[in-house]
């Protein structure tokens, strides 16, 4: 693009095509669809800004191809648009680094369809939940109804020294709803186990496969289950006549709560920070109801396997500053499991959102 045609789109905000790629360090990131400043018009180029971050580089007139004006989006005398570009930028924001790539055509990148951070933690978190429904997490876990979590740093590159993790680690990181702490470091991970006492509703030992753990990775990542509390502990519960299993809800909600807000809590303190993707579901739950005692109107017996909501991002550490902060961020995905179940919602929120532990 010549110098003289953009001269007139001075301090104007554009959005670029293609979208700005973004790494920290080699391990590309979700990408946000900026709006980036036309600061100056130099000799070598065009310099641009960016709003969100204050990056700036300078596109030589090469790499323009075209402006497209966007008036829509035009507001208080500000001025937008599309700059079209034959190269994409790429940000690294550990360096802090703008560098160029060529496009296929104006545009248009060579990844049509690229991989978001995003993707990448929902591809992790279902490789996890894959293993705990199969022989390749622990075994003897199969086929029961678990309940599980997960915690994956936005950031991808972070790394803990796991042989030198603090004291009180295993209270740090204590499984689900357990008893019988244990630890352990396997490969990249760190593990805290619960395991059940000899007798114990039809436990082998204390040798037995745990009944709940936590695991660690060097990257900064928490996933974790309990494979009991979901179980059929009492065979003459009237609601069981219902169904092949139930979920305790307040106990279920309360858990899930307390662990989550440990885990992030205990992340910070290792120096982990947000943004975090958070997830909670509920596997092998077919044929299983909400325990609600006496059942509401609307129940329904659950007939797939699994109950996945969608992923959460937490951007910030007053989303887990207290348990009820907690509470608050986890609704969403109750009230979806809820929904699953046949009801409209969580039962065990007031109506200024606030979880009634009391109940």
């Amino acid at each position: 693009m010549k110098k003289d045609q953009i001269k007139k789109n001075l301090y104007y905000r554009v959005k670029l095509r293609p979208i700005t790629k973004r790494f920290n360090n080699d391990t590309e990131i979700e990408r946000f669809d900026d709006d980036w400043v036309i600061e100056s018009i130099l000799d070598e180029g065009v310099r641009i800004k960016n709003t969100r971050s204050d990056y700036t580089t300078i596109l030589g007139y090469d790499h323009i191809h075209s402006y497209m004006s966007d008036p829509n989006r035009n507001y208080d005398e500000l001025k937008h648009g599309v700059l079209v570009l034959n190269v994409q930028l790429c940000i690294d924001i550990s360096r802090r680094k703008v560098s160029f790539e060529p496009t296929e055509r104006p545009g248009k990148a060579h990844d049509a369809t690229p991989v978001t951070r995003k993707e990448e933690v929902q591809k992790i978190i279902d490789e996890y939940y894959a293993a705990l429904k199969s022989k390749k997490y622990f075994k003897g876990i199969e086929g029961k109804g678990i309940c599980a979590l997960a915690i994956i740093p936005e950031v991808s590159s972070i790394k803990l020294d796991l042989s030198n993790l603090p004291s009180n680690f295993v209270t740090l990181f204590q499984p689900i709803y357990c008893s019988g702490l244990s630890s352990e470091i396997t490969g990249r991970s760190r593990f805290t186990f619960g395991r059940l006492p000899k007798g114990y509703f039809g436990s082998e030992g204390t040798d037995h496969v745990p009944y709940a753990a936590t695991e660690v990775t060097e990257l900064g990542e928490v996933k974790a289950y309990n494979s009991s509390m979901l179980e059929n502990r009492n065979g003459e519960h009237k609601l069981l006549k219902y169904c092949v299993g139930y979920v305790p809800n307040v106990a279920y909600e309360r858990e899930i709560i307390i662990a989550f807000h440990r885990y992030l809590t205990s992340l910070k303190e290792l120096g982990v920070s947000v943004p975090f993707f958070i997830h909670t579901a509920m596997l092998n739950v077919n044929g299983y109801i909400m325990g609600i005692d006496p059942m509401l109107s609307g129940g329904r017996i659950f007939q797939d396997e699994d109950i996945r909501p969608p992923l959460h991002r937490i951007s910030n550490d007053r989303y887990f500053a207290t348990k009820q902060e907690v509470a608050k961020t986890l609704r969403p995905m109750f009230d979806y499991i809820w929904r699953e179940f046949g009801y409209d919602r969580s039962v065990n929120y007031s109506e200024a959102d606030e979880w009634i532990s009391e109940r």
